[in-house]
């Protein structure tokens, strides 16, 4: 596991400004400069084979066509650099709540002004039935559309995969 918290506790701090939350307790710390910590690829999950089943299962979910590999090899290092985020130790490392913390946010007094009509309404609908509005339908099934080479995906995962391992190994030699 990756271990940030030692890195924070020798660097300069500031205090939370929030007007929620303004104790002793709620203090950031914010390193002077930023570092890298290489991450060991062996402890990194592997994400799932993508075979057609799951390629096509995505596709329904999101509403997303991969229209090529390229795209389902972004999205398979996409899922590897996401499990790459489970290594990292954030222990003491408190959430970020809002980057206008410190900031006022006004309201405004909720008042009526120049009300419009049902018909006023609706004439920003694309569609509408008996005075709803009309969302497109549900998840249509997808056309199939030509077969992705799936086996060429996963030839290009593994040509990266063994790049990073080779960097990783002339990083481990120089130190």
């Amino acid at each position: 596991m990756l271990d940030f918290s030692e890195q924070y506790k020798s660097e300069r701090t500031l205090r939370n400004k929030s007007r929620v939350a303004n104790s002793r307790d709620d203090e950031i710390y914010i390193p002077t400069k930023p570092t890298a910590s290489p991450i060991d690829q062996s402890k990194v999950e592997e994400p799932p084979l993508f075979d057609k089943a799951l390629v096509t299962h995505l596709e329904k979910l999101s509403l997303v066509r991969f229209s090529d590999e390229q795209a389902v090899f972004n999205l398979k290092q996409a899922v590897r650099f996401a499990n790459q985020l489970k290594l990292v130790d954030t222990t003491g490392v408190k959430p970020l709540e809002t980057l206008l913390e410190d900031v006022p946010c006004p309201l405004r007094e909720d008042v009526v002004e120049d009300p419009m009509t049902k018909a006023e309404v609706l004439m920003n609908a694309a569609k509408t039935v008996e005075d709803y509005f009309v969302t497109p339908s549900e998840n249509i099934p997808l056309e199939e559309l030509n077969t992705l080479n799936l086996p060429e995906v996963e030839e290009w995962d593994q040509k990266e995969m063994d790049k990073r391992n080779l960097k990783g190994s002339e990083r481990k030699k120089r130190e």
